[in-house]
């Protein structure tokens, strides 16, 4: 009988290894079916049924082989999963590629179509605010013209000014000339007065803005005694005193006369009459007739005539009195107050009018607005001359005036065309328009237009930094490399491709997120362990068996969440199918010409287009990294905060829990429930720290205290002193798995090296864990005579001598795990991923 289950078992066993190997052949390829494996799970409990029937060491034997079968079985179906996770995460990425490139060409026609939209509209302000300075040149010429005809007319009046200081000055020649002759002629005879010095020189100073002074020379008066006489008379500066002096000695010695020796003696003439003194002063005062020339009857001259009317008395006082003049003083004298005072009053209303003219001239030259040319204007007529005009003035007005001639034909041509009668259809066509629609290649003249612009972008930019550089006279010398770093460092980011700064952003964004995802703070030293331990193998199959789960339920289980799977997934697949169908029918949006014009948007007081443009990309700059800057402060404070999440801290206080519930059972000898604090005995725990911290608890505790009551004062306690993690309490929270396990006294089992297991593991760990935790600790149940065989032998280390033989088996595999739960988690994630691409994308055209 032993012989032929022998036999059995070892036909058995060559059937079912072929078969793995047939599997494992048809797995590579690909054609693996569910029927297949339910064939194999039905050879697999033949051969448990065999190896049930077995007894001794072939029983032994047997178990080993379906060990082994199992392994193998659990290996297949992982990398069938993991192929399947894998074609459809392949399926997803291409396309996700496929949709990134469709999109990508659609952002390239509309990048493409906006450039276009914006070189033209670029070229319609250039031709606009090249149109505003040509007419801002033609105003200048237009107030340089009429600069040039006051400074013509200003040459003209100082030609009539100095002619009429000419004529003013024959006529007081004249004037003196008559004096000196009536007091040559004056009926005094010999010597003069006694109380009066004879006149050696009478001279007529010049003292500006057409004023002139007389300074008369008596015989024995010093030069430079005059000289302060005549500029207090006057209020000048005291500065010019020495050289007047100077020019009176000068003046006095040309003539052959001195101060000190010579005296000019007068001949003897008959006596002014009193009705000569009245003519001669009402010659004097009375105005001008109308035979006078309009030179010397100008209010300009006003001054110098007044100030010869003062010298001709000055004179008139001077002479030699006689016997009848002094009888008749009182009457003169009273004649001379009264024209004293007419004068006075006359000098002062005319000093009054002149200083009201001159506020008046110059409060209305500095209301003329004095135009001020700009840097590209300065730059454009740096070079410019006045060429065959006799100045730069008459130049202009020479330009302004062809270019009024070329307007007017402009205008005559469109009046000839708005009279037409026959055409009715009248296009508004711009200048770049007429410009493209010349003869020639399209392609060519787009390049030349290109080239044009770039060219005087460049020009623009050379000017502005040549502005900056002007006084920076530091001219280090650097190498090629360098310049070369510096070259790139002010690329313009107009001379850049778009698609390639979407790229580089796009790559820079995310390596930024991939260190994100990889980084951990340096404090954080938890590192649990993933690896699927022997332990925990053990622990799964004792939970299936309190949840009373057969074998057959099992295997059910798990091809109903195959077949789950593959129904989610293929109606996650069509989902996607229908959204890329719905938005490939999305039209593209189309950029409208913004419904203010040119003229209006871009004025003069706003400056030049490519100060604006320049302006516009540092703001777009300072924008991105503010955006850098908020991203990083965000990532930074993930770092810094402790996510801990809910099912975490439940799990976390269940294991508490179970570890002061052990250590109070070990407190309670007596197993009432209470434990009375000055007679329980911390000995028992075995661990110095643990029995340190409970006396301490403890004696802060005057009355008997339950279960919950010691809960809650270790939580109390734990808070009031953070002393750091209580270790022990991982020991206490396995308390009733070493009570049940071999005696203390016993050497410990050496664990397994720990390898780091996937999350997936670690929750389904945590999940068996808690329902541990909220049920009781129990033993297992004995298990059934027919799994008897399984417990009389270490399946592990068997399982472990195999795992060495097949380096390729992945230990994180579990019977329990969910496989359409992570790879929803990953079509989310895709999904997420996509949506940002295509908000930034949205972002992007919008600014």
């Amino acid at each position: 009988m032993t012989t032929e289950l022998t036999r059995r078992v070892s036909q058995q066993k060559v059937q079912l290894t072929s078969s793995i190997e047939n599997m494992l052949a048809r797995e590579q390829q690909h054609e693996l079916s569910m029927t297949e494996r339910e064939h194999l799970l039905k050879e697999r409990e033949q051969y448990q049924d065999a190896v049930k029937q077995a007894s001794g060491e072939e029983a032994k034997r047997l178990a080993l082989e379906l060990r082994e079968a199992r392994a193998l079985e659990r290996e297949l179906l992982q990398k069938e999963q993991q192929q399947i996770a894998m074609r459809e995460r392949q399926r997803l990425l291409e396309e996700q590629e496929a949709f990134r490139r469709e999109q990508q060409g659609k952002m390239d026609e509309l990048r493409a179509q906006y450039e276009a939209e914006e070189r033209q509209r670029v070229a319609e302000e250039l031709a606009m605010q090249r149109a505003q300075e040509i007419e801002r040149l033609c105003e200048e010429a237009a107030i340089l013209s009429e600069r040039e005809n006051e400074r013509r007319r200003l040459q003209q009046d100082r030609f009539a000014l100095e002619e009429s200081k000419f004529l003013a000055s024959e006529m007081e020649g004249f004037e003196q000339r008559r004096v000196w002759r009536e007091t040559l002629n004056s009926p005094t005879k010999g010597k003069p007065a006694p109380e009066e010095k004879p006149v050696v020189l009478v001279m007529t100073v010049d003292i500006g803005n057409g004023e002139q002074g007389t300074i008369t020379v008596h015989k024995g008066e010093a030069p430079t005694d005059l000289a302060k006489a005549f500029i207090a008379r006057y209020g000048l500066d005291e500065s010019i005193t020495a050289p007047l002096a100077k020019h009176i000695r000068k003046t006095i010695r040309d003539m052959g006369t001195s101060t000190a020796e010579n005296t000019v003696q007068p001949k003897r003439t008959k006596p002014v009459s009193r009705r000569q003194q009245r003519e001669t002063i009402s010659r004097l005062s009375r105005p001008r007739t109308a035979s006078m020339s309009a030179a010397e009857a100008s209010p300009q001259h006003s001054r110098r005539n007044s100030a010869s009317q003062a010298a001709a008395m000055e004179r008139l006082a001077q002479r030699p009195k006689t016997a009848s003049q002094e009888k008749h003083k009182k009457k003169v004298l009273k004649d001379d107050s009264v024209f004293d005072r007419l004068h006075s009053y006359g000098d002062a209303k005319r000093k009054h009018l002149e200083q009201a003219r001159e506020a008046a001239a110059a409060s209305e030259q500095a209301s003329v607005r004095v135009p001020q040319l700009s840097a590209v204007t300065k730059q454009l007529t740096k070079s410019r001359n006045a060429g065959d005009c006799q100045n730069y003035g008459e130049k202009l007005y020479t330009e302004a005036k062809q270019r009024e001639a070329q307007l007017k034909k402009l205008r005559e041509a469109a009046a000839e065309e708005i009279n037409d009668e026959e055409a009715t259809f009248r296009p508004t066509i711009s200048k770049m328009a007429q410009r493209m629609g010349q003869d020639g290649d399209i392609v060519e003249r787009l390049g030349k237009y290109q080239d044009i612009a770039e060219k005087q972008k460049a020009k623009l930019a050379e000017m502005r930094e040549s502005e900056k550089m002007e006084g920076c006279t530091f001219a280090p010398e650097v190498n090629k490399d360098a310049r070369a770093f510096k070259t790139m460092l002010r690329r313009r980011p107009e001379q850049a491709k778009a698609h390639e700064l979407l790229f580089e952003d796009a790559k820079v964004r995310h390596e930024r997120q991939t260190e994100y995802k990889q980084w951990f703070p340096l404090d954080h030293t938890f590192k649990p362990d993933l690896s699927q331990s022997r332990a925990f193998m053990k622990k799964s199959k004792r939970i299936r068996q309190l949840e009373g789960e057969s074998r057959e339920d099992f295997i059910n289980r798990l091809v109903n969440s195959k077949k789950e799977t593959e129904a989610r997934i293929e109606e996650v697949r069509r989902g996607r199918a229908e959204a890329v169908a719905e938005y490939s029918k999305v039209k593209p949006f189309k950029a409208r010409k913004p419904p203010v014009s040119v003229a209006q948007s871009l004025s003069r007081n706003r400056g030049n287009v490519s100060d604006h443009l320049y302006a516009t990309w540092f703001e777009y700059d300072d924008m991105k990294e503010r955006r850098i800057q908020r991203e990083n402060e965000k990532a930074h404070l993930l770092a810094s905060t402790v996510h801990t999440p809910k099912r975490s801290r439940v799990l976390a206080e269940n294991l508490r829990r179970e570890a002061l519930g052990n250590i109070f059972e070990l407190l309670d000898q007596d197993g009432d429930g209470i434990i009375d604090p000055q007679e329980a005995d911390v000995t028992v725990l075995g661990d110095r720290e643990a029995e340190d911290d409970i006396a301490h608890l403890l004696a802060s505790v005057a009355t008997d205290i339950t279960s919950d009551d010691f809960i809650m004062l270790f939580t109390n306690h734990a808070h009031v002193y953070p002393i750091g993690p209580r270790m022990y309490l991982h020991r206490f929270r396995s308390l009733a798995n070493l009570e049940a396990a071999e005696p203390a006294e016993s050497e410990p089992e050496p664990e397994p090296a720990r390898q780091p297991r996937p999350a997936r593991v670690s929750n389904a760990e945590s999940k068996h864990a808690l329902s541990r935790s909220l049920t009781p600790a129990e033993e297992p149940e004995p298990a059934p005579a027919a799994m008897a065989l399984d417990e009389s032998f270490d399946f592990d280390e068997t399982v472990d001598v195999d795992m060495q033989r097949r380096p390729e088996f992945d230990e994180s595999f579990d019977f329990d795990e969910i496989s359409e739960e992570e790879l929803l988690a990953q079509q989310r994630a895709l999904e997420e991923q996509i949506r940002a691409l295509e908000e930034e994308a949205a972002a992007e055209d919008e600014f």
